[in-house]
């Protein structure tokens, strides 16, 4: 059964801030009800924004996608 295109846009939304929340500077997930900032990593494992740490996490993060929307469609 294929997703909605809701479901979609929430689960990339969701995949979104996992992401960002291991950047160096964090996520505020309930902004603007609360902002405390999230950081997965626990300033040991981190990236910076536009460093190569970012760019290999994000192909990384494209290539399991990609192998899931296969899984999918197969």
């Amino acid at each position: 059964m294929p997703l909605k295109w809701a479901d979609w846009f929430i689960l990339g939304y969701l995949a979104h801030l996992v992401e960002d929340s291991f950047s160096k500077a964090g996520v505020a997930w309930l902004q603007p009800l609360y902002n405390k900032r999230i950081q997965f990593g626990f300033k040991l494992i981190y990236y910076r924004t536009g460093k190569v740490s970012e760019k290999i996490l994000y192909i990384t993060a494209c290539a399991g996608l990609f192998y899931q929307v296969l899984r999918l469609l197969a």
